[in-house]
């Protein structure tokens, strides 16, 4: 019985540390999400042990944990726009769940070093994800032309400019041509589109 407390009690502490780093964030699975789900992954791994022992039960249990976070970290991913929101915070659940059953199966070490790389990943990693966009970004341009032939030119000038381009979307009307480009790229290629943009007169207006 203690060495099952034991194991609830770093579970708990463990999800506890994850859990205040994406409450501190402000994501959606914040501190009590992230702990709930750490302290049950190693429940059903504990169960799972106890009932199955080494046989090949033990081994559907921990599949169906897997796949029941699955489920969860699908809840927490949306769409604003063009953009995909929560796919880290659905990564945080799913190995709060891997922490919690390497707790659950004993292999304390294992959960720790886990706990250490995650944070290690939540917090430097976003540091220089955030200096490698400003090498690479992506943008979604609205552009609105008189005819269809000045995107032929405005396409030709992203292709110059060593440019990533998808055409999302394009409207016709009375008053002219309305496109839209998911556009990605380094920053410097992207201000020279923008000044390219700024002084062809074919282009009526255009914003990102």
């Amino acid at each position: 019985m203690y060495d099952e407390l034991t194991k609830l009690a770093i579970a708990l502490l463990i999800g506890s540390l994850l859990g205040l780093e994406r409450e501190y964030h402000n994501k959606p699975a914040g501190f009590r999400t992230i702990a709930l789900i750490c302290v049950g992954a190693a429940m059903f791994t504990m169960l799972s042990i106890s009932v199955g022992g080494l046989s090949n039960s033990s081994d559907r249990i921990a599949s169906n944990i897997i796949t029941g976070i699955g489920f969860i970290g699908a809840g927490v991913i949306f769409k604003i726009g063009n953009n995909v929101m929560g796919i880290t915070t659905a990564a945080t659940i799913w190995i709060a769940a891997a922490l919690g059953m390497a707790t659950g199966a004993g292999n304390f070490m294992l959960a720790w070093c886990g706990l250490a790389t995650v944070l290690l990943i939540l917090t430097v990693f976003e540091r220089i994800q955030e200096r490698l966009n400003v090498f690479h970004q992506r943008r979604i341009y609205t552009l609105f032309t008189k005819t269809y032939l000045e995107m032929l030119s405005v396409e030709a000038e992203m292709s110059r400019q060593r440019l990533s381009f998808q055409r999302l979307k394009e409207k016709q009307s009375s008053e002219g041509q309305l496109f839209q480009y998911e556009v990605t790229g380094h920053r410097p290629n992207l201000l020279r589109l923008d000044e390219f943009l700024r002084t062809n007169v074919a282009i009526q207006s255009f914003e990102y």
